[in-house]
């Protein structure tokens, strides 16, 4: 009986963790590739909020992650889980992007439009008229 709640546990934590992994990482290239490529007002406002997780002690981001959603009538479980292990995480792996973007030589980047690389289509640009944006492919 304790081997299969033991069994059933690690299972849990292993889906919560891989779930938790992929969306940090998607948030965290996105909000990276936003401020090293985004020339604005804004990048500072959208820097404070990625980092703010990490200043944040993670019981205060727990509790307050939990009234959030309880008073929305969403339970505890899988979702609120991986929601709040992801926002935290998300902001290490975003300073992680950001080091190595803003270690790349933007000259790459321009190399690599010379020789027939695109840039990634916006949703609300996806027809050709639009094609003249300016955007920033990701590196590799």
């Amino acid at each position: 009986m304790q081997d299969t709640r033991m069994w059933t546990g690690l299972a849990n934590s292993l889906f919560i963790a891989a779930c938790v992994i992929v969306i940090a990482m998607l948030r965290g290239l996105a909000g990276a590739l936003l401020i090293t490529r985004l020339q604005s007002r804004v990048t500072g406002l959208l820097y404070t909020i990625m980092v703010s997780p990490i200043l944040t002690p993670g019981i205060i981001v727990g509790i307050s992650t939990t009234i959030f959603w309880r008073d929305l009538g969403v339970g505890g479980g899988f979702f609120t889980a991986i929601l709040a292990q992801s926002t935290f995480i998300s902001s290490f792996a975003m300073l992680m992007f950001m080091a190595r973007l803003q270690r790349q030589d933007i000259s790459l980047e321009e190399a690599a439009l010379d020789l027939g690389a695109t840039h990634a289509p916006k949703h609300s640009d996806a027809s050709p008229s639009h094609s003249s944006s300016r955007q920033s492919p990701l590196p590799l």
